[in-house]
């Protein structure tokens, strides 16, 4: 069963943000680098638990995947 991903408006404009830095100097690399991140977090939908996890301030756990 797959789990649904839950992009929240500040996850989309820190993507937005590293994108256009890239673009800056290399316009071709930023687009690769914004959807390999996409396609990376995709992972997720199958595999919620990969990654290690971190206790989160607000409550419950945080998991990071390296892209």
């Amino acid at each position: 069963m797959d789990f649904k991903i839950i992009r929240t408006n500040s996850a989309i404009a820190d993507l937005k943000e590293i994108c256009d830095h890239i673009s800056r100097d290399n316009p071709s690399a930023s687009e690769k680098v914004g959807r390999g991140i996409l396609e990376h977090v995709k992972i997720l939908e199958m595999f919620p638990l990969i990654g290690p996890a971190y206790p989160r301030l607000s409550g419950g756990t945080i998991r990071e995947i390296v892209y």
